[in-house]
């Protein structure tokens, strides 16, 4: 009788960066605290404060800069809305392992409504916007590219220009929303 391989101990804690946040809720009826999560590369954006359009924000006037503020929380709430639909369309289904409750031969499992409602709205959503503009909203908020790669590799003219390109696109899904 061979023994059990022993167990190596982990060397340390995953590195903590700035693209992390501790938000995320564990096991609170075990007393454990909030768990960290990496940031994605839409939520930094947001929480750098890039997608407020800074040019139609003059110094001193804070009228605008309260407009513009506005318009980015706007932007966020739809790229989120995206990303949300992007994330449940993209869960797979897990089949069942109960004998007793098949009823039908082939893929295991079937499409749960919610599944099916977000493929319905980023079909909706990919019909009203422009191809580029949902490339853009797709790699960024659904894919996670990073922002730069993500507006240079669908609209070549935007290479200095990547983050008003974004937000252009946050804008033509705002309206389509």
């Amino acid at each position: 009788m061979t023994a059990a391989p022993k167990l190596q101990e982990p060397e340390g804690p995953a590195v903590v960066t700035a693209d992390h946040v501790q938000d995320r809720t564990l096991r609170i009826a075990a007393g454990s605290g909030l768990g960290w999560r990496k940031l994605t590369p839409f939520e930094k954006a947001h929480a750098k404060g890039q997608l407020v359009d800074r040019w139609k924000c003059p110094k001193g006037d804070d009228v605008a800069l309260k407009r513009e503020t506005g318009i980015a929380v706007n932007r966020f709430e739809a790229g989120n809305r995206f990303a949300m639909a992007w994330k449940m369309a993209e869960t797979s289904i897990p089949g069942s392992s109960d004998l007793n409750r098949v009823r039908s031969v082939g893929t295991p499992g079937s499409f749960v409504d919610h599944a099916i409602d977000a493929k319905k709205f980023l079909r909706a959503v990919e019909a009203s916007l422009s191809p580029r503009d949902y490339l853009i909203i797709r790699r960024i908020c659904g894919e996670d590219w990073p922002i730069g790669q993500a507006v240079a590799s669908v609209s070549l003219g935007y290479g200095d220009s990547t983050l008003a390109r974004f937000r252009e696109s946050l804008d033509a899904l705002i309206e389509v929303l």
